[in-house]
């Protein structure tokens, strides 16, 4: 049967050099084809025995419908269907706990190879250090807590296309930034000094530097280091429920009164509390959340764009999951990592038939931990972006 896809010279390239050496990690943006590269590669091993692991359960779903198309058949193996075959795609969490079962292939494919630099999941790293071939997937490997080195030393990165470049041949849509500062209400702006100021006397206390080491020193039971993460956490949650947040993402949806709107924020009570404010109001909006049953994430993005144009969602649509083609997005800040900032920002970066490039605004607060964003986000774009 036909392929759903045909290569373009770069992914032609990046499965020539996974050939050539048997292991490694692809680094490209969200869109850019990168299961495309993964299939392609099982197909010229000569389709061996072949696991894939993803995090989570829609990102399966969208593994096995897409090997369908090429003429595979895969089956699952997660907490309610364990069926091995000749394919298989796994759960993360499904595969830590059966390592001998993933044993048994001899090409493992991982999709969102980042996760498996956390602790629970770093066994999956010398299975594959035993495997024949083995291929990790990501649009950012690097990872907060430095731990993608571990990743690394088993699957060195064998191919990387940054954003600009990806944006500059076109295989990837342009993205126009749009800062949008709000500003505190005077018992938020109280509330929030406190807390920074508890942070910083714990942090000169510990005197330390990252958030990496505070996070090692807390979990050793530092009681100044656990003030500093509770500090944190509540700073956090502060800022995610500013109330000109809220009127600054209405302001937005006004702007794009035609068009569909991706909204990320960093909480699910932040999301409820943006639901009921814009229903209240009488936007019509959708929400997406893990704690939301599966039949019911899926029918919101079945519906979105019918009944409803804007959609409300937290890290769930980040990684891997198709979303239909949207143009406008807004992100509420209140603390992202690096790779949550490529992660989200690409959920824009799909070209569209048009050329026309994407939008994203920022909304953040002015006078507080958040305005140091905007450079990162430039930084981490440079090459996509036309900043306003």
């Amino acid at each position: 049967m036909p392929l759903p896809y045909k290569l373009r010279d770069f992914q032609e390239k990046a499965v020539e050099i996974f050939l050539k050496r048997g292991k490694g990690v692809i680094v490209a943006p969200t869109g850019s084809g990168k299961t495309a590269i993964a299939v392609e590669c099982m197909f010229r091993l000569g389709n061996p025995r072949t696991a894939i692991l993803v995090p989570k359960i829609p990102l399966m779903e969208q593994w096995v419908r897409f090997l369908a198309k090429c003429g595979v058949h895969a089956t699952k193996y997660y907490g309610q269907e364990k069926k091995l075959g000749r394919v298989t795609v796994f759960i993360f969490n499904s595969a830590v706990k059966h390592l001998r079962e993933l044993g048994y292939y001899d090409f493992i494919i991982v999709d969102e190879v980042h996760w498996l630099g956390a602790e629970k999941f770093s066994l999956i790293l010398d299975v594959i250090r035993n495997c024949k071939y083995a291929l990790g997937l990501t649009s950012h490997v690097e990872r907060a807590d430095g731990m993608h080195i571990k990743i690394l030393s088993v699957m060195p990165i064998i191919y990387k296309m940054i954003i600009g470049d990806a944006a500059r041949r076109g295989f990837i849509s342009r993205l126009i930034i749009q800062p949008y500062p709000v500003t505190m209400t005077i018992n938020e702006a109280i509330l929030y000094n406190q807390y920074t100021e508890t942070i910083r006397q714990n942090m000169r206390i510990l005197n330390a530097d990252s958030i990496t080491e505070i996070q090692q020193l807390a979990k050793e039971g530092n009681v100044y280091a656990l003030q500093v993460l509770k500090y944190i956490q509540l700073r956090k949650s502060l800022l995610t429920s500013i109330r000109a947040k809220q009127y600054a993402l209405l302001d937005v949806i006004n702007r794009h009164r035609n068009e569909m709107i991706l909204v990320f924020g960093e909480s699910i009570d932040s999301i409820e509390a943006i639901h009921k404010f814009l229903t209240r109001l009488g936007v019509r909006c959708g929400k997406y959340h893990s704690e939301m049953p599966l039949d019911e994430r899926a029918k919101m993005l079945q519906n979105w764009g019918k009944t409803f144009r804007v959609l409300l969602s937290v890290r769930c649509l980040e990684e891997g999951i198709d979303v239909p083609q949207v143009r406008v997005g807004a992100i509420l800040c209140s603390g992202l990592h690096d790779r949550q900032w490529v992660q989200r920002v690409g959920r824009l970066l799909r070209p569209r038939s048009d050329g026309s490039p994407g939008i994203v605004y920022i909304i953040y607060c002015k006078g507080t931990v958040e305005e140091k964003y905007l450079p990162t986000i430039i930084r981490l774009m440079r090459g996509a972006l036309i900043v306003k």
